[in-house]
């Protein structure tokens, strides 16, 4: 697993890229941070984009 911080100035972290391979394929995620100091937008789902777990399909836990 490679992780790579990007950081600005005053040592926050702006960018954060990790890799992680795995026989021959890798997975990338990359996390965007910005906004540092500001209230956070945060907004609740509608009901129509809930789900109970009973009703997912069957073997999504496999």
């Amino acid at each position: 697993m490679t992780v790579v911080h990007n950081v600005d100035k005053e040592s926050l972290p702006r960018k954060v890229v990790s890799t992680i391979g795995d026989e021959g394929e890798e997975m990338v995620t990359t996390s965007i941070f910005s906004a540092w100091g500001e209230a956070p937008g945060v907004v609740g789902p509608t009901g129509d984009q809930i789900i109970r777990i009973e009703d997912l399909p069957e073997g999504t836990f496999d």
